[in-house]
């Protein structure tokens, strides 16, 4: 029996990610955090705008949610490192 279809998205969801981390890992990492703080307002904004059409375009949808996986790793990773940094306000 095939895995359900879900899991395509999943592993396609996971190799993204790893994808996005190397890349995290090469120029994120010289972002400072107000850097990082007003590109996820950005995208936020952007999803939030997306999402708010009366027919969402899915293509647009998930260019920006996989633009927000480095973002959001770069901002764990610092909120990680420096525990108690007030700067990190992207929640």
């Amino acid at each position: 029996m095939p895995p359900p279809p879900i899991w395509g998205l999943i592993s396609a969801s996971v190799g993204v990610m790893l994808h996005h981390s190397k890349l995290l890992s090469l120029g994120a990492r010289a972002m400072e955090l107000d850097e990082l703080n007003g590109r996820y307002q950005h995208l936020r904004t952007e999803l939030d705008a997306a999402y708010a059409e009366p027919v969402w375009d899915s293509s647009r949808i998930n260019r920006i949610a996989e633009d927000l996986i480095p973002v959001e790793l770069a901002l764990a990773s610092f909120e990680h490192q420096h525990p108690g940094h007030e700067g990190a306000s992207h929640v």
